[in-house]
């Protein structure tokens, strides 16, 4: 079982983290809609992981992993 603050520590950033997703989809929903032999995703991809700090985890003891 977790304590509160621990749910609180792992799940503070949902939100933001959330909001960053819907922008991801929009932008990869707009290359699917014009796609072409020469589409690429990459790009989007990398985007999202670049402007996110929000995929840092830790670990059970609190430690970054």
């Amino acid at each position: 079982m977790c304590l509160m603050e621990d749910v609180t520590t792992m799940f503070y950033q949902v939100e933001e983290i959330h909001v960053q997703h819907g922008n991801f989809v929009e932008k990869l929903q707009a290359k699917v809609d014009t796609w072409s032999d020469t589409q690429k995703v990459g790009d989007t991809f990398k985007e999202l992981v670049g402007l996110n700090n929000s995929y840092k985890f830790k670990d059970a003891c609190g430690m970054n992993i």
